[in-house]
Formats: C-alpha cells, structure tokens, sequence
C-alpha cells in the first residue's frame, strides 16, 4: 500500500518526472524507482501504481504500450506530447520562487552594481544596506548559481549578473600566479584619511549630480537616490526596486536607450571610484575557496562556452596543484607570500574534489581525475 506520507498529488508529480527521465519504464520499474527517490519511505505496489497511472493515461499525459518480455505480455509507460509539456509547466512553477531570489539578490543593495560582485551579508531583512565585505567563496558560489540559473531560464540578466561578477573578481581579487584572494574589507579610507565601512561603494547626492550631469534624473530613479536607498550621513546605497520596463515607461524613453544611459553613469562612477583609497585586501589564497572559484568558472563556461572561463578554471587549478600540494601529494590549506604552510582540512579536499572533476567535465583530461 501507498504510505500515508505520499499523497496522490505527489505521486502524479513522481510519475511525470519519472517517465521524462526515464523515457519509458514498466510499472515494476516505477515502484522500485518511488521506493529509491523516498529511500524506501514510500512502499508502493504495482496495484497501487495503476489507478494513477490509468488517470495520467486517461488525461492524455500518458500513453502505453504492450510488448512481450520473456514469456509475458507487459505494459510500459510513456510521456505524451501533452505529458511533457506538463512536466515542463510544473518545472516552471517550480523555479518561480527560486528566480524571485535570484532576482531579488542581484536588485537589493547587496550586490555592488557600479562593477559586480556580492557583499558578504546585509544588517538588514530586505538585503538594502549591505556589510560591504566581499568574499571570495560568496562570489564564486554567486557565479556558479547564476551560471546554472542562466541555462534553466535564458535569462539574460542572469548572465549579466555572471559577467560582472568575473569581471569584479579578476580584477581585485586575482594574484598573478593564478590563485585568487580572500577578500577585500568592508573599510577604506574616506577622502579625510579616515577609515570607514563602505566609504568606497557609497554616494552623496550631490557627488552624482556632479558626475553624471543631466543622467542624473534617470539614475536617481534606476537606483533609488531617495529616500528608499538612503543610508546614513546624506549617503546612498544603490539600490533597484523596478525593472527597466518601468523605468522606461517613466520617462518616456526607450529601454535600450535606457541601458545606455545607465552603462555610460555606471562607467563615470568607476572613474570616480578609481581615484578613491581601495578597501583593504586580504591577500591570502584559500584552498577550498579557490576549489569553489574552480567550479565556478567551469559553470559559467558551461553556460556560455567563454573559452576566458574555461581558461581561468585552468589556470587556478594549474596554481593548486603548483602550489597547494606538498612533497607526499597532501593537499595544503593555504597560500601567503610564496609558501604553504598548514595542512588542508576536509573543506579544502572536498571543494578540490569537486572543482577538479567538473573541470574533467569539460576537458576531458584525465590529469585532474589522478
């Protein structure tokens, strides 16, 4: 009998994805792959397997065929057109509160959108006003996240958001041996020499109304220079609240020029950056932080074959195995001024592991299996 714990709903659910797996499948089949996915929570008999499946076939998600196996006439399952498409709503339904996440994420003040990359954390429930910390193992998961987001979707924001984060993360973060940094810190000094949190990310209005000149209208309404992205001490987070369509429609402008406007403020802002005293860097190199950053450039070379990621994955392997082994093939934790020193922790075997075999993945090259 069906446990009491799988619900009929459920079942036809399991039954889809199955069969879209699957291809076709015998209901003995079924009953032995429901018992696995549950790890034999679920007990289900082929008698009890029929009458959903004679509803699924009844409402035309399913179709079925007769053959000899052996000395007897059995029946297997298959997906119908109308079936798939099904399966393929419900794995749209499925993705809804995930995207709003992904979307929400990358619009909320935790993630810098002047020049890419995510802050650590935020100091409040709605991700506006981040502690502006960016750390390596963030930035690589946020990379590897998006970059699968992207091939689910085709969203192109997410392939924006993928874009800009590498380039954020090879432009500060990246040592020239290959191996990438830890961190830049939340501090940096102000133009009076003094040391505060997000001096380096944040704007007074009047900084960009000078800067951007007659842009400014637009950008204050992209990004919220008002009271919803204000911080503290006539300082501004920036902050999006409405897509470019709203934008758009609001000053009567198209979104393509909208994007123009925006593209051409954001490269003004990273002039003016440029001349401000950086956050301070955390120059070590992680060794299971850079096995994430591993995996992330291959996930983002899976999502969009830039042979620049796949290069990057290379080379920041090709720095482990440089410079994070020791003489007896253990793997070191981290790296600091040309030496290792401590031997590495579970973390760092596991994220090598798995940078390693996903860069087999796409290469081929048994080298990163040994």
């Amino acid at each position: 009998m069906l446990s009491n714990e799988l619900t009929k709903g459920t079942l036809k659910t399991i039954l889809l994805k199955l069969l879209d797996e699957e291809g076709k499948m015998y209901g003995y089949e079924i009953t032995q792959h429901v018992k696995t996915l549950s790890d034999g929570k679920m007990i289900l008999t082929e008698g009890a397997l029929y009458p959903t499946l004679h509803k699924l076939e009844a409402e035309g998600l399913v179709k079925t065929k007769q053959i000899m196996v052996g000395k007897r006439m059995r029946k297997y399952y298959t997906l119908t057109a109308k079936g798939k498409k099904a399966n393929k709503n419900k794995k749209k339904e499925y993705l809804k509160p995930i995207e709003l996440v992904l979307k929400k994420l990358c619009s909320e003040g935790i993630y810098d959108h002047v020049e890419g990359g995510i802050a650590r954390y935020t100091t409040d429930d709605n991700w506006l006003i981040p502690h502006f910390e960016k750390m390596l193992y963030d930035n690589a998961q946020l990379v590897s996240l998006y970059s699968d987001a992207y091939k689910a979707t085709k969203n192109e924001l997410y392939k924006k958001i993928v874009y800009e984060t590498i380039d954020f993360i090879n432009s500060e973060l990246k040592d020239e041996s290959g191996g990438y940094y830890s961190s830049l810190d939340a501090d940096s000094k102000t133009s009076s020499n003094v040391l505060e949190e997000g001096a380096f990310y944040v704007w007074t209005e009047k900084e960009l109304k000078t800067t951007l000149n007659e842009d400014f209208t637009v950008f204050s309404s992209y990004y919220n220079i008002n009271t919803y992205g204000y911080w503290e001490d006539d300082k501004y987070v920036l902050i999006r609240n409405e897509d470019d369509e709203k934008i758009a429609t609001k000053h009567n402008l198209s979104i393509s020029k909208i994007e123009k406007i925006i593209k051409n403020c954001n490269s003004k802002l990273i002039k003016v950056r440029n001349k401000r005293a950086k956050p301070r860097l955390d120059d070590k190199i992680l060794t299971s932080w850079n096995g994430l950053m591993i995996k992330g450039f291959v996930d983002s070379y899976k999502a969009f074959n830039e042979p620049d990621f796949l290069n990057a994955a290379i080379g920041n392997a090709e720095f482990i195995l440089k410079n994070l082994y020791n003489k007896d093939g253990q793997l070191l934790r981290n790296y600091k001024n040309g030496g290792s020193y401590i031997n590495g922790y579970l973390e760092d075997y596991s994220a090598i592991i798995s940078g390693f075999i996903s860069l087999h993945e796409v290469t081929l090259d048994e080298k990163w299996l040994k």
